[in-house]
């Protein structure tokens, strides 16, 4: 077997009136306001996502539960900022579905192949992205147009949407009374394994492996884990890496991560990065279920391996309202303004880590790991907005150091 999911032994309710309690208590993030980010709306936005899914479909909807086969489509949103939204870095954004169409496998790829020689995506990597726990494919869909939006991202985009429950609930059973859609879930991603494998095989055939970015968020990372393990993926990407990949919140053992993970993905790909932050309320919870520390929280105090960059966002403004900014889970990426800059200005574009350095935000602490300094700590403004809507850390950057202005 590629991947195995290890139930521990179901906690004590105890311990689940102890993650109610993390889930109410502020967590003091920077809040992202208009004060902060001096761009004005701008207008409505096309966007285009290229969807992968396993899931069944029944009478037109998209099941929780994996089907025969693969299913590719394209999905088409206009987004378009609210009333009075700081576009694009105010959570107050609407996706409306324009079209969505189902075709084949190959026409897909070649559309997708076509699609990305043309205009600005020419030269750019394509982005594969791998979501979590509790996400429908609706909501996948939209989150990845938003998150492309808010990073100004003009290279494809594709989703490989798996089975999750978009509810993030299941009927409670005697031996997992509280967790069971956690489980379920994980069990689903562990069977989506192969899938996931099948679509990075296509994608490295049609593009080659080393144009692609793969970025999987939170549970994601179990299914990218599996899949970098499958043998004939693995001596493929051996001889042509990936360009890069990307944990996003990791819901992964912390020490299974560091000793496991970091070498196969490095393996597997030119560079590996780790996004995480240590007020991570969801994967405060799942440390709770799982009875040890997630990677995504950033607690480990050894080494977590040579070249990994290791990114922390625990002081990253949020984008949202009120509630969201001190009682949100500060666990969705695409709410972290700075953390998308870094991905789509820095990765992305393929910079060296150091270009971090250029900008007073960002520090790098003894132990290597680049921090993302509190409001009151930098010196100057630390947001990397301007009234250019287009404008974000990887211009700053660019302006700072000649270095960074141009790809590796």
């Amino acid at each position: 077997m590629d991947f195995l999911v290890v139930r521990p032994y179901t906690p004590k309710f105890a311990r689940w009136f102890l993650a109610t309690a993390f889930m109410l208590l502020p967590a003091q993030p920077r809040a992202l306001t208009a004060q902060s980010t001096s761009q004005s709306s701008a207008s409505q936005v096309t966007d285009t996502i290229w969807y992968v899914t396993n899931r069944a479909s029944k009478s037109g909807a998209w099941q929780n539960v994996r089907g025969a086969g693969l299913t590719y489509g394209v999905r088409a949103f206009q987004v378009v900022p609210k009333s009075g939204a700081q576009f694009p870095w105010s959570a107050a954004i609407r996706k409306n579905v324009l079209a969505d169409s189902q075709i084949s496998a190959e026409d897909w790829s070649q559309r997708l192949l076509k699609s990305s020689l043309e205009g600005a995506a020419a030269g750019l990597p394509v982005l594969v992205y791998v979501h979590g726990y509790a996400s429908s494919f609706k909501e996948v869909t939209e989150q990845a147009a938003e998150l492309r939006r808010r990073g100004n991202f003009q290279g494809p985009m594709v989703v490989f949407s798996w089975p999750a429950n978009g509810s993030g609930f299941a009927a409670p059973t005697l031996d997992h009374l509280l967790t069971r859609a956690y489980w379920r879930d994980a069990d689903r991603a562990t069977e989506s394994v192969p899938d996931l494998v099948a679509v990075l095989q296509d994608l490295s055939r049609t593009f080659g492996a080393s144009r692609l970015v793969v970025a999987a968020h939170s549970m994601g990372n179990m299914l990218l884990d599996g899949a970098l393990r499958n043998r004939t993926l693995a001596d493929s990407l051996a001889v042509t890496p990936l360009r890069a990949v990307a944990f996003l919140a990791p819901d992964v053992d912390e020490t299974y991560f560091a000793d496991s993970v970091v070498a196969l993905a490095r393996r597997s790909s030119l560079r590996q990065v780790l996004y995480g932050g240590r007020n991570d309320r969801l994967l405060q919870i799942s440390s709770i279920i799982h009875g040890a520390p997630r990677a995504g929280q950033l607690q480990r105090k050894a080494s977590w391996g040579a070249n990994l960059e290791v990114v922390d966002v625990t002081d990253a403004r949020v984008s949202g309202n009120w509630w969201i900014r001190h009682f949100g889970t500060n666990h969705a990426f695409r709410r972290r303004p700075d953390a998308v800059n870094d991905f789509f200005g820095l990765v992305l574009r393929d910079l060296p880590s150091d270009c971090r350095g250029t900008s007073d935000s960002w520090m790098r602490e003894a132990d290597g790991i680049w921090r993302l300094r509190a409001a009151q700590e930098s010196t100057t403004t630390a947001s990397p907005a301007t009234a250019d809507a287009d404008s974000s850390l990887r211009d700053s950057a660019a302006v700072s150091s000649p270095v960074c202005s141009q790809a590796r």
